[in-house]
């Protein structure tokens, strides 16, 4: 129950304990929250209070309002922790996974030869009239769908690899142990999109829901693509974070210097 002998707003703790309601899954992603005078009743509050726990429940996304029916959890809320990939590791997905006590694996749909997209040409630096292999993959922690990709190569690469373990995670290091092209860089951008009903159906969510597009390409050593992909990721549990340093230069580390010295006067 809330605590009014703190020195903490009751709205505020109102919000805390609705929002620990949600995010440990006592309140499942799209069930009905309790009307504002069940909750004013239960925690003994007014109903401006409750008004505006809800309001910033709702401004982070937890839940929404739909007119005439009520207050509904978002049904894109996981209380699962996402997986969060860091730009640092993008060789050793695997392992961010394993770090995060999730098993990955992955399931083959299909592997073929044919033209490819005009994005992924492209992206492979493949003329028009040239073919692609490719891998369409579903992967999944804890037996759980989070991504479905498709990765195209080179036809010299593809079929030299289509023989290897194409369930596993590190598809680049197949490639390098099989066709002796070390990987050494990656270019990565990163899109929302809503889920088609074919994502949707090997996702397990519904169609229209958010998903993370990841466009990937890698380069071995001589700059030249390898392969090229895109992979569709659960929106709801999958995360990108990154960590951003300031690199002052010696004049921005004095304009630094004089600012902090000009605050202490001030």
């Amino acid at each position: 129950m809330l605590e009014r002998s703190r020195p903490i707003p009751l709205y505020y703790q109102l919000e805390q304990q609705l929002r620990q309601e949600i995010e440990s899954g006592r309140w499942k992603p799209g069930s009905r929250v309790p009307p504002e005078s069940e909750l004013t009743q239960t925690y003994g509050v007014s109903r401006i209070t409750v008004r505006t726990a809800l309001e910033r429940l709702a401004d982070d996304g937890l839940i929404e309002r739909q007119r005439g029916r009520g207050t509904f959890v978002n049904p894109n809320v996981s209380p699962q922790p996402k997986i969060e990939r860091r730009p640092a590791n993008l060789f050793a997905f695997e392992q961010d996974i394993l770090r995060q006590g999730q098993e990955p694996t992955t399931r083959v749909l299909s592997i073929e030869k044919g033209p490819p997209p005009a994005r992924m040409a492209a992206l492979l630096q493949l003329q028009p009239d040239q073919f692609a292999v490719r891998l369409r993959r579903l992967g999944s922690t804890n037996g759980q769908p989070l991504w479905l990709e498709s990765r195209y190569f080179p036809v010299d690469v593809g079929q030299a690899i289509q023989d290897g373990d194409l369930t596993s995670p590190a598809i680049s290091r197949i490639i390098e142990d099989v066709c002796g092209r070390r990987i050494v860089r990656t270019s990565l951008r990163i899109e929302a999109a809503a889920a088609t009903a074919s994502q949707a159906h090997h996702l397990l969510i519904v169609p229209g829901a958010p998903v993370l597009l990841n466009e990937f390409v890698f380069y071995d050593l001589q700059g030249q693509p390898v392969q090229a992909l895109h992979a569709f990721f659960r929106a709801d549990r999958y995360a990108f974070t990154f960590e951003v340093t300031a690199d002052l230069d010696q004049a921005g580390q004095d304009r630094w210097t004089a600012g902090l010295a000009r605050a202490g006067r001030g």
